[in-house]
């Protein structure tokens, strides 16, 4: 499946390659290393509906898995039994802080959540689109499509030209530079890494 995040052409332009025999590699690639960022970083990237359950821990608050958050659909506390819906117009804190960390936020008539497996449920759209994805991301990802498309063994890569050069290191199947800029879009309180 084809990303509709980055395209060949943005790494294709990215990189300064105006060779098209290399188009459907590109391709391929972006794919993998889109696929391989999703799971080190514990989360998807591209914008789509998700339905997630949290033990609300009688927290007033829950974190999603797939940030930015840009709409909520429903919030149901006791998802399990009783299925106590929350009124997410009144009752749900809807900040730019929050929808940027997936927060799910209770205010006004509620203040917290119920505890028990799987006892809160939200159902919201979360993720990036090709004109939301941040920069930093976006260049990570292109960073480690090129430094694949130069069939890089583990260990140290070089690449010189017209007088400069540069040196990668890998760190987590990645160049170090794109695990760096990972680090800031996983998902640390799933407890992966």
């Amino acid at each position: 499946m084809a990303s509709t995040l980055i395209t060949a052409d943005n790494v294709m332009e990215y990189g300064n390659l105006n060779n098209e025999a290399l188009r459907v590699r590109i391709t391929l690639l972006i794919d993998s290393v889109l696929a391989a960022a999703e799971e080190y970083c514990g989360r998807l990237f591209s914008s789509d509906t998700f339905t997630e359950y949290r033990d609300g821990k009688g927290q007033s608050s829950v974190v999603m898995d797939n940030p930015p958050m840009t709409a909520l659909t429903s919030v149901t506390d006791d998802a399990q039994v009783g299925a106590r819906s929350i009124d997410t117009a009144s009752n749900v804190l809807w900040i730019d802080e929050y929808k940027r960390k997936g927060q799910v936020q209770l205010y006004n008539n509620e203040s917290a959540f119920g505890g028990g497996l799987a006892g809160v449920k939200v159902i919201y759209t979360g993720g990036y689109t090709s004109t939301t994805i941040p920069a930093d991301l976006k260049m990570a990802i292109m960073d480690e499509v090129l430094y694949r498309l130069n069939d890089r063994a583990v260990g140290i890569a070089n690449q010189a030209a017209d007088g400069a050069s540069v040196n990668f290191t890998e760190r987590n199947g990645f160049a170090s530079q794109v695990t760096n800029a990972l680090d800031g879009y996983r998902c640390w309180w799933k407890g992966i890494g």
